[in-house]
């Protein structure tokens, strides 16, 4: 019997790997505790954070809300540049063994994420495992990754797939916003730390909602009949 879906298209961080508690989040106070100091700002608490990836486009809400200039700007990419470099987050319980299954079973592994290509890509051959595709953040060109339905046209055209052969994995708004302009399901998950503000949010959105790996893998891997 098939597979649920042909192919599933997973976010990266606080999906695949468990990263913002111990990289994104981290780099974030470290700048804003040093550079934001004295200014008319709040540091966001973890779950604030999620917050507001969920509700801003980060550098949008970095120039608009932090009202950083472009030498801060600069400064604050290349701090997260280094914090990801020298960074390896670890992947969730159960992930990279969901991942295993799913390609014997005939599956395709896309990876969109906000991260650079590279890192992801280190990170996926720390455990021996190539996804297929990784749309990752080209700075300069957000069309090329989510929000925008760029990675799905993609994959969709070049393994010749419908829409209902696709799902989004994610823990946030642009891979949703994407699955939803692309007209593919999108499943949402909440085992990462720190997605209070967010999860009623995720559970309005999505067609599916995780709570753990060993969920969301019997569902992925759950043989439907034809």
């Amino acid at each position: 019997m098939p597979i649920r879906y042909k192919c599933i298209v997973i976010d990266h961080d606080d999906t695949t790997v468990d990263s913002t508690p111990s990289v994104h989040y981290p780099a974030y106070l470290d700048f804003a505790n040093s550079v934001m100091k004295g200014r008319d700002y709040k540091i966001l608490s973890l779950q604030e954070w999620y917050r507001m990836l969920w509700d801003y486009d980060y550098f949008e809400y970095i120039r608009d809300v932090m009202k950083l200039n472009k030498e801060e700007q600069d400064l604050e990419y290349k701090l997260w540049i280094e914090y990801t470099a020298t960074r390896h987050p670890q992947m969730f319980p159960g992930f990279l063994e969901m991942l295993i299954e799913y390609k014997k079973q005939g599956g395709i592994v896309c990876v969109c994420s906000h991260s650079h290509a590279k890192d992801i890509k280190r990170h996926y051959e720390e455990h021996n495992f190539t996804p297929d595709e990784i749309f990752g953040s080209v700075r300069g060109h957000p069309e090329l990754c989510k929000p925008y339905t760029y990675p799905i046209d993609t994959i969709k055209e070049k393994y010749h797939l419908k829409p209902s052969d696709i799902v989004v994995i994610d823990d946030l708004a642009p891979g949703f916003t994407m699955a939803k302009s692309a007209g593919v399901d999108a499943i949402g998950v909440l085992y990462g730390e720190g997605h209070e503000l967010v999860e009623d949010d995720i559970k309005k959105v999505c067609k599916y909602v995780f709570n753990t790996v060993s969920d969301l893998s019997n569902f992925l891997l759950n043989p439907v009949e034809p």
